[in-house]
């Protein structure tokens, strides 16, 4: 079991796991909790928050329901039950239920995100992901309206903001996608780390029950895949397209069929890489890379005539801006399928 939090300043005594087991009892694992590091990007030191985890091995048969951390300083029968945090999935599955999953790290915020959300949902699930999930930390009602159409096949973990100091880097990020790898360890076999605006693309046709069916090896725990920057040509107005049945009802094209400028190369790889990981074998998390795998298993860099990982951006970013650019149309191979898919969820589902 594990612990995610953040630490103002350095915690340097030990701390012990304290769970509330089925019959309500209290139960202290004697053994010190372990620190891990998961290296959030403060470059000062000091009075900041730092995000940690804390693993406890547990030592007792019984299944824990709620679990805090201690000090020992104080008697552990007497913490207050709202230090103590809910366990998530103290019951594993025999086996995954999902072959590919998409973890969503990046938490939604500015609230300026709706249809990219069925855009980026619908294009993985073309790409063989049955289930996904995604961090809130504020969203507009166009979104929520999505986020529920979708909750048979989404874990939207809606009260992000509500759970993080003021100050913390980038929303919780790194805490984000630590708290979705493993919150997802027994329920997907291979989980897709990236963002809304990306996009793990095999070259091809393949999808990805294909193409890890030629690159997987039980060794190999963590897939990289070189990032290809796509970027928005703001002279060009944005594109929309009509719902057949609600001719008032418009949809924005998506992104992956209005930028065709991208770089020649890949960018900066492997610090710009994004990854479909074994989330059982995943000990510590970047949002480019894996930090720690278990003991045996392997990182794997899948060459780029193999898949690639295709980035959409809304903008050029500082390290873009002095590269080889090309046309690049061959999203379009998509494009009748999902806008297909779109039209059947937007038009005819979501009371916009």
């Amino acid at each position: 079991m594990i612990i995610f939090g953040y630490e103002f300043g350095v915690i340097t005594g030990k701390l012990f796991c304290v769970i509330i087991a089925n019959d309500n009892a209290r139960i202290l694992i004697d053994l010190p909790a372990v620190r891990v590091n998961i290296s959030e990007l403060w470059r000062d030191k000091k009075n900041k928050n730092k995000a940690f985890g804390y693993r406890c091995k547990l030592t007792t048969p019984e299944t824990p329901r709620y679990v805090t951390l201690t000090d020992a300083t104080t008697t552990f029968k007497d913490i207050d039950f709202t230090s103590f945090i809910s366990v998530v999935d103290p019951y594993l599955p025999a086996a995954p239920t999902h072959k590919f999953g998409v973890c969503y790290g990046s938490p939604l915020y500015g609230f300026k995100y709706d249809q990219d959300i069925m855009d980026s949902i619908e294009m993985n699930k073309l790409l063989g992901a049955t289930w996904f999930t995604i961090y809130v930390y504020e969203a507009n009602d166009k979104a929520m309206k999505i986020l529920k159409y979708y909750s048979q096949i989404l874990n939207a973990v809606l009260n992000w903001k509500e759970n993080l100091p003021r100050r913390v880097y980038n929303r919780g990020q790194l805490v984000a996608l630590h708290d979705c790898i493993y919150r997802n360890m027994y329920q997907v076999q291979f989980l897709a780390l990236c963002d809304l605006d990306e996009v793990i693309l095999p070259q091809k046709g393949l999808n990805w029950n294909r193409l890890f069916s030629k690159i997987d090896r039980p060794e190999r725990a963590h897939f990289v895949f070189a990032h290809l920057g796509f970027h928005h040509n703001q002279t060009e107005p944005s594109e929309y397209f009509n719902c057949p049945s609600k001719p008032k009802l418009t949809y924005k094209m998506p992104r992956f069929f209005v930028m065709y400028k991208r770089s020649v190369s890949p960018l900066r790889t492997p610090k710009q890489a994004k990854s479909i990981a074994k989330p059982k074998f995943v000990i510590t998390a970047h949002v480019h890379s894996q930090r720690r795998l278990l003991p045996g298993y392997h990182f794997y860099f899948v060459p780029k005539n193999v898949a690639i990982m295709k980035h959409f951006r809304d903008k050029t970013s500082i390290y873009d801006e002095d590269v080889n650019t090309t046309s690049d149309h061959r999203m379009d191979r998509f494009k009748h399928t999902l806008l297909a898919a779109i039209e059947k969820q937007f038009c005819h589902n979501i009371d916009w």
